[in-house]
């Protein structure tokens, strides 16, 4: 009788492992079978200067791109399901992020693209009607900075002010700036007031927008201001400033040298010479923006030389130079 129980024991013991066993290998079947769908991440900067681009903007972006015929061919060729735009934290933020290859592309503005460490090179760049670019001969899209100050300041008095003047009115002044990573609107103009003129402003005020620094000038918080050229007189057709002179309300102290646009980077391998994603992606981008801005903003052809000059200039000033 005992023996008898102990083989049934035995017995259900062993049917239990051998239904367990084609469960388990059934579920290892079907789970080596399933791929999770792969996603196109893009990454971007939630922007706070006058180029900048809302997150409302890359969320339409998003759904436009997704439905592209050409690019989801493409994508489908790639195993990719769809491409996904993720916001960044700010700048620092998106550099970190770009540094362990986080993103397959990303919006960024040139001063990130210049201190992120990871595989991205530029694919095209934002020109607007107030940049430099000539459309043959393969050239770069160009801005550059201008230094301003108020038609009633102690500086904008003296009709031809020397160096001396200049540096004694900035190293008594707050100064204001778009952020501590626009190329325009901080970066070139500060070197330019160490090499030029031996000093610092008294204060530093980050204003996030070339438009805010404008204002902040124009209304009296601060004297002197750096932003990109041609917002000031944006700034004075928004608000019917523009009946009067210019130089009734601001005066141009100087201007920086020319720096790169911001780009769209994507790592080496979905440029559009090694990815037929890539290549779409470039051709949907540049007729999408032009498009929807009615040709206020465009995508111009970019390539990673174009930020040379401006790597340069980001090492002077992180030495101080």
């Amino acid at each position: 009788m005992i023996k008898g129980n102990i083989c049934r024991e035995v017995m259900n013991k062993l049917s239990f492992l051998h239904k367990n066993f084609f469960i388990i290998l059934i579920l290892s079947f079907s789970l080596s079978n399933f791929s999770p769908a792969l996603t196109f991440n893009i990454g971007y900067i939630e922007s706070e200067s006058d180029r900048g681009l809302s997150h409302n903007w890359f969320q339409e972006l998003e759904s436009n791109v997704n439905l592209d015929i050409n690019i989801n061919k493409e994508l489908r060729k790639e195993n990719f399901d769809s491409i996904v735009f993720l916001p960044t934290e700010g700048y620092v933020n998106c550099i970190q992020r770009m540094n362990i290859g986080e993103f397959d592309g990303v919006f960024c503005n040139a001063v990130v693209f210049c201190e992120q460490k990871g595989n991205y090179k530029p694919i095209l760049q934002v020109r607007t009607e107030r940049d430099r670019w000539r459309s043959m001969g393969g050239q770069p899209v160009l801005q550059y900075g201008i230094v301003f100050v108020r038609s009633d300041s102690q500086l904008a008095k003296i009709d031809n002010p020397t160096n001396e003047d200049i540096k004694i009115f900035i190293s008594k002044r707050a100064m204001g700036f778009i952020s501590q990573y626009s190329a325009v609107g901080y970066i070139v103009p500060m070197l330019k007031i160490r090499r030029d003129y031996d000093t610092n402003p008294a204060e530093l005020i980050f204003c996030k927008s070339s438009e805010d620094v404008v204002k902040y000038v124009i209304s009296g918080l601060i004297e002197i201001g750096a932003c990109e050229n041609g917002v000031i007189e944006e700034v004075f057709k928004k608000n019917n400033l523009d009946k009067n002179p210019i130089d009734k309300y601001v005066k141009v102290i100087f201007t920086t040298e020319p720096v790169p646009t911001d780009p769209f980077v994507a790592k080496e391998k979905y440029l559009p010479e090694n990815s037929g994603l890539g290549k779409a992606l470039k051709d949907f981008l540049r007729n999408y923006y032009s498009d929807k801005t009615q040709g206020a903003m465009h995508l111009e052809p970019s390539r990673d030389e174009y930020y040379d000059d401006l790597r340069e200039l980001l090492k002077d000033f992180s030495q101080g130079k």
